[in-house]
């Protein structure tokens, strides 16, 4: 929801990009908080996870800046615009589904 309104209101893909990244890690740090605070990450098997998962984090920051640098706002738009379609599709798919 944040990026259709981000994508509708913020034309410069510089200042996009970096108000999407703040938007998601605002949610994540909020995330941590309420989570922590109930004890969700006291689970077993969590650390490994997270260990294994933040190298794909990173080499997803990596070439989505690669990306960023060279593609054109335009097409940009686009990309982001058919990602939420074909999330949006997936979702009512699944909500006919039960």
């Amino acid at each position: 929801i944040y990026t259709i309104y981000l994508t509708g209101r913020v034309r410069d893909k510089l200042a996009l990009r970096a108000t999407i990244s703040l938007v998601i890690f605002s949610a994540g740090v909020t995330r941590l908080v309420v989570f922590s605070s109930v004890g969700l990450f006291g689970q077993r098997g969590l650390l490994p996870l997270v260990l294994l998962l933040f190298p794909c984090s990173w080499l997803g920051l990596f070439v989505g800046t690669q990306l960023h640098r060279r593609m054109q706002p335009k097409h940009a738009m686009k990309i982001v615009w058919a990602i939420l379609i074909l999330g949006g599709v997936n979702l009512v798919r699944q909500g006919l589904r039960g």
